[in-house]
C-alpha cells in the first residue's frame, strides 16, 4: 500500500514538471493517499502490540510533512510570476 503513496508522488512530481502549482497539488493528493492506508492499515488490524498508537504516529510523521509541503508549494506558486507554458 505504501509503494501506492509512492506512486502518486512520483506520478504527480512527474506530471506537474516540478512546478510549484502541480507540486502543490501533488503533496495535497499524497497526503490523503498516506490517509488511506493509515485507515486500511487500522481495519486490517495491522500493527504490534499498539497497532492504532504505531500506525497513526508512524503515518502522522508523513501525512504532516505531506500536508506543510503542499501548503508551502501552493503559498510558492502563488507568489511567483505564473508558469508560461
Amino acid at each position: 500500500m505504501y509503494v501506492g503513496v509512492f506512486a502518486v508522488g512520483i506520478a504527480g512530481v512527474l506530471l506537474s514538471r516540478f512546478r510549484a502549482s502541480g507540486l502543490a497539488v501533488t503533496m495535497a493528493a499524497v497526503a490523503p493517499a498516506q490517509v488511506v492506508v493509515t485507515v486500511i492499515a487500522l481495519a486490517a488490524g495491522l500493527g504490534g502490540d499498539n497497532p492504532r498508537i504505531e500506525l497513526i504516529g508512524l503515518n502522522g510523521m508523513f501525512i504532516a510533512p505531506f500536508g506543510t509541503s503542499a501548503w508551502l508549494f501552493r503559498r510558492a506558486g502563488t507568489s511567483l510570476p505564473r508558469d508560461k507554458p
